[in-house]
């Protein structure tokens, strides 16, 4: 299992810890297909690869965090993952506590 951060797209939900064992867990999460965007060294976002195309809820915690890694005026649609990451092997790690905290307690997403 691997401790990540789940940012829904609902406001109305809070951010969680959750744990998600295999990939289908992440798809599930995500509501389908994942997909990935360059963020930091060890932690990688996941979210639906047609989340827009599908008409998915704009999350706008998610985008605000993302925000430099993206084209301008982009924007993540549905929920979003946060897990920890290892450059070296490509594997999904729980997320570290610091970094969980951060996006826990953050005030300021939109």
């Amino acid at each position: 299992m691997t401790k990540v951060i789940v940012i829904p797209a609902d406001l109305n939900s809070p951010v969680r810890v959750d744990n998600l064992d295999t990939f289908e867990d992440y798809q599930r999460t995500v509501g389908g297909n994942i997909e990935t965007i360059a963020y930091l060294e060890d932690v990688v976002p996941y979210f639906n690869e047609e989340g827009k195309l599908l008409g998915l809820e704009k999350n706008a915690r998610a985008t605000t965090i993302l925000a430099f890694n993206m084209f301008p005026d982009d924007y993540i649609a549905g929920n979003c993952i946060f897990a920890g990451f290892d450059g070296e092997t490509g594997e999904d790690l729980d997320i570290q506590d610091e970094t969980a905290k951060y996006l826990l307690d953050k005030k300021d997403y939109v």
